[in-house]
């Protein structure tokens, strides 16, 4: 059983949000780093035409846009994003993907101010081109 909770809980803390709990106190930041890393999707909102986030688990397999729109714990800004990212472990390593039509990454200081707000964190934000 502890095999299924481990997964779960990886997961609660890529999606849990960032702010403060109604306590006053921090989220809590992950211990490790995950396995395969994290990985980040940008896109886009054509309702809106405001940028969104992801972030889910790093995994070997090309996720489909159907899947990573469809992931829970969409950020709405910027903010929101360097916000969670301060909820990853020290250490971990998040690669930005654009892959596809439906993927696309913000301009150049946009990205700049996101990966240096990762790495205030301790938190490597890469991105790579598919």
């Amino acid at each position: 059983m502890a095999h299924r909770v481990f997964p779960a809980l990886l997961l609660f803390v890529l999606i849990a949000p960032a702010a403060c709990h109604a306590s006053g106190e921090p989220a809590v930041r992950a211990a490790r780093p995950m396995f395969k890393g994290v990985e980040l999707y940008s896109w886009v909102d054509p309702a809106t035409r405001e940028w969104r986030f992801v972030l889910v688990p790093g995994t070997n397999r090309n996720k489909t846009a159907q899947k990573v729109l469809a992931a829970a714990g969409v950020m709405r800004s910027v903010r929101e994003l360097k916000a969670r990212l301060s909820t990853l472990a020290s250490g971990e390593s998040v690669v930005w993907i654009e892959s596809g039509p439906a993927f696309a990454i913000p301009d150049r200081a946009t990205v700049d101010e996101i990966v240096a707000g990762g790495a205030m964190q301790g938190v490597t934000v890469q991105v790579a081109r598919r």
